[in-house]
Order: structure tokens, then C-alpha cells, then sequence
């Protein structure tokens, strides 16, 4: 979602307004992007969590 936004909104041109990006936001916003993802994905890339640790429990 967030890499749609930022590569989309360059893009974005509306006649007579000027648009700019506030960078520190940007960032701020990927990082958080990243942190999230990695909470996410840290269950399932653990050792022994895939799906055949699923299919032994149900």
C-alpha cells in the first residue's frame, strides 16, 4: 500500500495547486512499513512455524 502511494503521487498533477511531500513523514511512514511486516512475518520464519507445524496441530 504504502510503495503504491509513494510511486503514484509524483505523478499526480492538478492544475494551478503545487503538491509537495513532506520527507520526514515519508520516511517515517516506510519505516514503519518495514517494522510492521517484520513483526508479521517473525511467527512464520521461526524455525519449526511453517505450514507443516500448522497441519500438526490441527
Amino acid at each position: 500500500m504504502w510503495v503504491m502511494y509513494s510511486v503514484a503521487m509524483p505523478g499526480l498533477s492538478i492544475e494551478g495547486a503545487q503538491i509537495r511531500f513532506d520527507v520526514p513523514l515519508i520516511v517515517l511512514g516506510a519505516a514503519t512499513s518495514v517494522v510492521v511486516v517484520g513483526i508479521g512475518l517473525y511467527p512464520v520464519s521461526r524455525p519449526g512455524s511453517g505450514c507443516s507445524a500448522w497441519s500438526r496441530a490441527v
